[in-house]
């Protein structure tokens, strides 16, 4: 059976560097480049929602030193409720204060991997090298433990079922399992596969649990009242398929660990759709479904948490501001939160998205230079022109940044804070579009009503593809020319006037 610490996944899948993403990132530039070959041309421009460029990411570090958490999932009463390996304790985390708590479990080095939270409040967990299921009750702390009818099963995912029973996968005996709170009774199915080392798991449409088969490379599929299991092979081979989910779509999305890829399955036909990520050696581990209707996963391999957009398939990834934080579990938290974990720093992570409410893009396309709102309050903070900044001629034509004018002077220091701005390279696969953060650096100066982003280790992003942008009149600064560039400043971000 295969090593699956996380230690050992971050040596069989190198981590990238995490890049320069600011924390608050409110203004937008998305380059797109197309796979195809084409001749050298001006870079079209249109409108785009873009909602999820505003998202801002926070970490919490937990008190324990060395806690290596895992998996996380939700309380009854706005609290979460995660694992630490490391440390050997259940932690959990008021989502209002963020205060932390932990407590250590009886069995030394037991392991724990997969978590649920019963409907009385009960937290179970799995006690994975000890073949152990432990159960915590929250009122008195103190915990429980019952062995696994198979011997040193390694039971690994957790997830609440119908009728309220606990079931687990059991990774060393090729099993899944159900448990029954009331009576602690296990019983225990093996999957038609053998050594498949079933994984995650999560309840599905109607009376179905659905799994990842880690070294089987096959999703399986188990009918709560027959008993029977269903196993659907991968298109991908070797692809380690590991966290599972239900989507906002009704369909199962899961993430592929050693392909780099989040898969689909559409429960009703059977048929899986494959989604690649934007790099190698990105590690996709856990998958949740997120409060803004679309599909989330951490990449411990990449030090990032990514998003899956179901209207259009394009993925978004950002990087975590720990580099090196080995993201793992990840779960759809209170109001418009995910929250993750990060085994490597011993930190929790929060992924604040915008409501979109507040935050209502315009939408349809209009040529460069074209007027399409007029100045408002000249009291108000707007652009009023915007240029973008380029090097060489012809083939060789090369972007090197882009300037915004503002209709009044600027304060300098503030105006240069890196945290109001954010760069983004977007290169579109078919139908497919992932973005990551370019490098630059901001240049304003005293009194100037203008702002340059000056780019840093010159991205090739300057033949062909198009240049598309995004407007957000609600968030304080509005375009006063037109949609050329949009400049977006979040409420917070307003200090930049001198």
């Amino acid at each position: 059976m295969a090593d699956r610490s996380p230690s050992q996944r971050a040596v069989s899948s190198p981590r990238l560097g995490a890049g320069d993403a600011p924390a608050s990132p409110p203004a937008i530039w998305r380059v797109e480049q197309f796979a195809r070959k084409s001749r050298t041309r001006a870079p079209s421009l249109e409108c785009l929602e873009s909602r999820q460029l505003l998202t801002r990411i926070t970490e919490y570090p937990l008190p324990s030193v060395g806690s290596t958490a895992v998996a996380i999932t939700n309380g009854l009463s706005g609290e979460l409720w995660f694992l630490e390996q490391g440390t050997n304790q259940i932690g959990s985390i008021n989502t209002r204060t963020h205060a932390i708590s932990e407590v250590g479990i009886p069995t030394p080095a037991a392991y724990p991997r997969g978590i649920a939270v019963t409907a009385n409040g009960d937290v179970w967990f799995t006690e994975e090298r000890v073949g152990q299921i432990g159960m915590l009750d929250p009122t008195t702390g103190a915990i429980t433990e019952l062995a696994t009818p198979t011997r040193l099963s390694d039971p690994f995912g957790m997830a609440l079922g119908p009728g309220g029973d606990i079931w687990f996968t059991e990774e060393g005996a090729g099993k899944v399992a159900r448990l029954n709170p009331t009576t602690q009774a296990i019983t225990e199915f093996a999957t038609p596969t053998p050594d498949s080392e079933p994984s995650a798991i999560t309840a599905g449409p109607g009376n179905t649990l659905w799994f990842t088969e880690y070294t089987g490379d096959r999703i399986g599929m188990i009918n709560t009242r027959t008993d029977t299991i269903t196993e659907y092979a991968l298109p991908t081979p070797n692809a380690q398929p590991d966290g599972i989910a239900e989507g906002p779509d009704g369909n199962i999305w899961f993430t592929e660990y050693a392909a780099d890829q989040i898969g689909m399955l559409n429960p009703r036909t059977g048929a899986i759709t494959e989604f690649p990520l934007s790099r190698g050696s990105s590690g996709p581990l856990s998958i949740t479904a997120g409060p803004d209707g679309n599909v989330w996963f951490t990449e411990q391999g990449s030090a990032q948490v990514g998003v899956i957009n179901l209207r259009t398939d394009a993925i978004t990834e950002y990087a975590t501001p720990s580099p090196n934080s080995e993201p793992m579990g990840m779960i759809m938290g209170p109001g418009s939160t995910v929250w993750f974990t990060e085994s490597a720093t011993g930190a929790l992570g929060v992924v604040t998205i915008p409501d979109p409410t507040t935050t209502q893009p315009t939408t349809g396309s209009a040529p460069a230079g074209s007027a399409t709102s007029s100045p408002s309050d000249p009291s108000t903070l707007a652009i009023t022109s915007e240029q973008v900044l380029t090097t060489g001629a012809a083939a060789h034509r090369q972007v090197t940044g882009f300037q915004l004018e503002f209709n009044m002077p600027l304060d300098a220091v503030r105006a240069q804070n890196q945290v109001h701005y954010a760069v983004l390279e977007t290169v579109q696969h078919g139908r497919r579009t992932t973005s990551r953060p370019v490098r630059f650096r901001v240049v304003s100066h005293p009194s100037s009503p203008s702002v340059r982003l000056l780019l840093t280790g010159r991205p090739r992003f300057a033949q062909g593809g198009q240049i598309t942008v995004s407007l957000v009149p609600r968030t304080g600064i509005e375009d006063a020319v037109g949609l050329l560039f949009t400049f977006i400043v979040l409420p917070d971000a307003r200090g930049i006037v001198s």
